[in-house]
C-alpha cells in the first residue's frame, strides 16, 4: 500500500510503498495473508541484501516431504530504503507531476532450481510481449468464430481469452485446468468436456487432453487412490500434501464418468479430424478403458461406484458434493456404503460418432459408446 505522509519540513509529502506485512496485521487484506505467511516460514526464512541497500530478498520453506521452495524477490529500478521485518519500505520525494517507479522480479525455485519450465522475463514489458505472442500465435491456429453483431464478438473473443488462459502445460501437451484459483489443475471430466465442447474452435486441444489423461491411466488396482486397470484419473495434485501422501490425489482416480467420458471424446476427436495416427497410438488406452467400462457393467448394467479410499469422495459421478445424492423424496440417500449407480451413465447414445471410426474400430466402439441393447431386469425405463 502506499501512505502519505508529512515531510519533515512540511512542504512535499513522503510517499512509503510498502510491501508485505507488518507486525501490526492492520494495513489490508493482502498484508495480513502475507504476514500469516512469514510466520508459518520464520524458521527457514532467509533475507538476501544488505540492511542499508538491500537489493534482493528470499523466503524459503522446506516441506514435511524434505522439499525447498524458494520465492526469490528481485527489486528494480530503485531498490527500497530499508528492509523491515517483512516489508520493504521505499522512502519517496515526489515534486509536482514527477513520477517515480518501483518494480520487482519474482522467481519460484524447487530445489534450487527454477519451478517454471520457461526462463523468467528480465522486464514486465517483456513478459507482456511473450505472453501477447503466444496468444496471436494460438489465435492463427484456431478456428475464428465472427459476425456481423458486435456483442456476440464481444462473446466469442472473451470465452477465446479464457480458454488460451486456462490451458496448463503438462509434460509437451496442454489440457484446461477445471478453473481458477482451487481447481488450477488437470481434472478428468472437466478437461474431457472441455475439450469436446471446444472441438470446433481447436481439435488440438482435444488430443492434447487424450493424451495427457492417458498417461495417466490407471494400471493396478490401489484403494488409497482408488485406481483400476484403464481407469481415467478425477484429479491430479502436485502440491505438499499429495506428496507426503496425506491425500491420495498423485493422481486420485474416484469418478465414475472419466473414463467413458474420455472414449467419447476419442472418438469425436476422430470424427472431426480423421488423425489415424492419434487412434492408433491411443488405440490400447481406449481397449483398457472399455475393459473397465465392461466389468463395470457386468453386475447390473450400470456403471457403479462406491468409495474405497477413506480420503475420497463419498459421490463420484457428475454430481460429487457429500450432499448430492437424494431419494424420489428428496432426502439424503442413505446406505452410501453399498455401491450408487448412476442413471445417467446409461451411455444409450445411439448416435455415436464412433460410426465415423475405421470399421475394425467402430465395433468395439459401438458396444461401449453406442448404447447396449440389454437392459437390466427390474431397471427404470428412459
Amino acid at each position: 500500500m502506499l501512505r502519505l505522509t508529512d515531510s519533515a519540513g512540511g512542504e512535499l509529502p513522503e510517499v512509503v510503498a510498502m510491501i508485505g506485512g507488518n507486525d501490526h496485521n492492520s494495513y489490508s487484506a493482502e498484508a495480513t495473508l502475507t504476514e500469516a505467511i512469514a510466520q508459518a516460514q520464520r524458521q527457514t526464512t532467509n533475507w538476501n541484501g544488505l540492511p542499508d541497500n538491500p537489493r534482493e530478498m528470499a523466503i524459503a520453506y522446506q516441506g514435511l516431504d524434505g522439499t525447498l521452495m524458494e520465492s526469490r524477490i528481485e527489486f528494480v529500478h530503485q531498490q527500497p530504503s530499508a528492509l523491515k521485518g517483512y516489508t520493504a519500505v521505499w522512502h519517496l520525494t515526489l515534486g509536482t507531476h514527477e513520477t517515480q517507479k518501483l518494480g520487482y522480479r519474482l522467481q519460484l525455485l524447487t530445489n534450487g532450481r527454477t519451478t517454471s519450465a520457461v526462463n523468467p522475463p528480465v522486464t514486465l514489458m517483456q513478459a507482456k510481449a511473450a505472453e501477447l505472442l503466444e496468444e496471436k500465435e494460438w489465435a492463427q491456429q484456431v478456428t475464428r468464430l465472427r459476425s456481423d453483431n458486435k456483442a456476440f464478438n464481444q462473446v466469442i473473443e472473451r470465452a477465446e481469452q479464457d480458454i488460451f488462459i486456462l490451458r496448463q502445460t503438462f509434460g509437451k501437451d496442454k489440457a484446461l485446468s477445471a478453473g481458477v484459483p482451487w481447481f488450477s489443475t488437470l481434472f478428468g471430466r472437466d478437461s474431457l468436456i472441455a475439450a469436446s465442447q471446444t472441438l470446433i474452435l481447436d481439435p488440438t486441444l482435444a488430443r492434447h487432453t487424450l493424451n495427457v489423461l492417458a498417461q495417466y491411466q490407471g494400471k493396478t488396482d490401489d484403494n488409497w487412490r482408488e485406481e483400476e486397470p484403464g481407469k481415467i484419473l478425477h484429479e491430479l495434485r502436485m502440491g505438499e500434501m499429495a506428496r507426503c501422501h496425506e491425500i491420495p490425489h498423485t493422481p486420485y482416480y474416484g469418478t465414475i464418468d472419466a473414463t467413458p467420458l474420455w472414449l467419447m471424446l476419442y472418438a469425436e476427436y476422430y470424427a472431426w479430424t480423421h488423425d489415424r495416427e492419434t487412434l492408433d497410438r491411443l488405440w490400447l488406452n481406449a481397449l483398457a478403458a472399455m475393459d473397465w467400462i465392461d466389468f463395470n457393467l457386468q453386475e447390473t448394467g450400470y456403471l457403479a461406484y462406491s468409495r474405497r479410499s477413506k480420503r475420497g469422495l463419498v459421490n463420484q459421478g457428475w454430481k460429487d458434493s457429500g450432499d448430492c445424492i437424494v431419494d424420489r423424496h428428496g432426502k439424503m440417500a442413505k446406505r452410501l456404503d453399498r455401491p450408487v449407480r448412476s442413471a445417467s451413465l446409461r451411455l444409450c447414445r445411439q448416435d455415436s460418432p464412433c460410426r465415423n471410426c475405421p470399421d475394425e474400430k467402430a465395433a468395439r466402439l459401438g458396444r461401449s459408446l453406442a448404447g447396449r441393447s440389454h437392459r437390466p431386469e427390474g431397471a427404470l425405463q428412459p
